[in-house]
């Protein structure tokens, strides 16, 4: 592609509640989202993406699917065929998979969170022993008691979901479990993921993914390595970072062709403190200053996809200007793509190696000797 111009709390909690949210808020978020074919520690699979779907619908931050599916756990050992799990109530007036109260000593909490799950049919009213309507109405009152993305708001949100300290350790424990296994989602800023269906995207020794895992086979062609590399794709197709990520810019940017762009910092793995951009025809699916974590959707292939899109190393902060360009490595007279820069052909190497198709050389040198 060819970019247009150069622009240079809460309720005490126990000791070990507090031990496990640390542990948890510093846990490295560097997994891909299981596929719904695969079991994620002990969580069934066909359950992750519930977990995953509810989290990223209330907003409840990467750790929210493993403390829904922690809450599962220990309500019910997901779905069991214990008193009040399928039928009833259990003595407190608990109900459903998730024991949540329907009367009695558990208050009447049902009908005040209820909610329908995204796969009920329309008209259909909630109902407290169905396992999606259960987690989302779950996750409903968990958002409703504070919980989000910030640990200082675990404790007592899950406390009020049932008053007792050892509970929340209880939780928070498990929650941890699942977490170092790869139970997450994104920050909620983001387009919920697309499950089912969804493909499993893995995790290079650098912690970092290919960026074009969830995009179906044969939707993908590649292009020419110039300052960065391009690729074209005519459906709107998930595009992921590939790596633990602060959003830089996400949004209108009338330096490439089709005026949209996302730039973002990696923050951990090999090249940590860099910068790469993904641009021209996208739809960013992220807000400038979000966390993204590796495989985490960040933009969508735009559609009708005229132009195709660009990524490769940036320069900096903001609005992305590609290395390249800042190196002078680009083409000088007409097309400043028409050269296979050094900066292009090294992230060509690198999506290569996390599983993408290279971008192609077209027989031309390389220009430049870094980036």
């Amino acid at each position: 592609m060819r970019r247009l111009a150069l622009l240079v709390v809460g309720l005490p909690a126990t000791a070990v509640a507090v031990a496990i949210v640390a542990a948890i808020a510093g846990a490295g978020a560097q997994g891909c989202t299981s596929s719904q074919s695969e079991p994620v520690g002990g969580v069934p699979a066909q359950l992750v993406p519930l977990f995953q779907g509810a989290a990223v619908k209330y907003n409840l931050g990467p750790e929210g699917a493993a403390i829904l599916a922690a809450i599962n756990f220990v309500e019910s050992n997901f779905d069991s065929d214990e008193p009040g799990v399928r039928t009833g109530a259990n003595s407190a007036g608990a109900a459903g998979p998730m024991q949540i109260g329907i009367g009695g000593q558990a208050g009447d909490t049902w009908d005040l969170i209820k909610v329908n799950a995204p796969s009920d049919p329309p008209g259909q009213p909630p109902n407290v022993y169905d396992e999606p309507d259960a987690v989302y109405s779950a996750a409903h009152y968990l958002a409703l008691n504070g919980l989000t993305a910030n640990p200082a708001t675990w404790q007592n949100a899950i406390w009020h979901y049932n008053h007792a300290d050892w509970y929340v350790s209880a939780v928070l424990q498990q929650a941890h479990a699942y977490y170092e296994q790869g139970l997450r989602t994104n920050d909620g800023n983001a387009t919920p993921l697309n499950w089912p269906g969804a493909q499993t995207c893995s995790v290079s020794a650098g912690g970092y993914v290919n960026p074009f895992a969830r995009v179906p086979p044969g939707h993908l062609v590649a292009e020419r390595i110039d300052m960065g590399v391009d690729y074209a794709d005519d459906s709107p197709d998930p595009i992921l970072a590939i790596g633990d990520a602060i959003i830089s810019y996400a949004g209108p940017d009338p330096g490439w062709e089709n005026g949209t762009s996302v730039n973002y910092k990696l923050t951990d793995g090999p090249y940590a403190g860099r910068y790469v951009y993904v641009a021209e025809s996208i739809t960013p699916t992220v807000h400038t200053g979000g966390h993204v974590v590796a495989g985490q959707p960040i933009a969508t292939f735009a559609e009708p996809n005229v132009h195709g899109i660009e990524t490769g190393w940036a320069s900096g902060p903001g609005q992305p200007v590609p290395k390249a360009e800042v190196l002078g490595q680009q083409a000088q007279d007409g097309d400043p793509g028409n050269n296979r820069t050094w900066c292009g052909n090294n992230f060509s190497e690198l999506l290569s190696q996390l599983g993408a198709p290279a971008g192609l050389s077209e027989g031309r040198n390389v220009v430049g000797t870094g980036c």
